[in-house]
């Protein structure tokens, strides 16, 4: 199956079957679910949820499983094509959720935790007891010091 690309700012009310709606603004995209059931399936964008590539067409990773719809469906967005991958175990779908869990956990902790970062003491330059403006200006006033 084809998907045809459709880059929006809003995600319609009515989805059309064989569109994917790409919303870069809001970084989702939404399609009526491939096999049929009718099921919206929205895919937010993000590092640490689905990617988007286009190359004139779009492939998101990874792959899409709809474990909470009856249909069950599981499959790849390749180049604007479902490509179907086989259906999973619920021991391996629970897997991968905590898999997922755990790497989205690690990339918020490494951005908002905190470094520790030792300061190095800097050279004490000694000020100039007098600059050469300071000098010019007395200068110019008539004070000689």
């Amino acid at each position: 199956m084809k998907l045809r690309n459709a880059f929006v700012e809003f995600i319609p009310d009515e989805l059309e079957a064989g569109v994917l709606y790409v919303s870069m603004k809001y970084r989702t995209t939404t399609h009526l679910c491939p096999c049929g059931c009718g099921n919206e399936v929205p895919l937010p964008i993000s590092k640490t949820q689905w990617k988007l590539t286009y190359n004139g067409e779009v492939s998101q990773d990874p792959s899409v499983g709809n474990w909470s719809f009856p249909c069950r469906s599981h499959y790849f967005i390749r180049n604007g094509s479902v490509l179907w991958a086989g259906d999973m175990s619920d021991a391996a779908i629970k897997r991968g959720k905590v898999h997922a869990d755990e790497q989205r956990k690690s990339y918020y902790e490494d951005r908002s935790g905190s470094v520790s970062v030792q300061p190095e003491p800097i050279e004490q330059i000694a000020p100039e007891v007098e600059g050469i403006w300071l000098r010019l200006k007395r200068w110019f006033n008539g004070i000689n010091h």
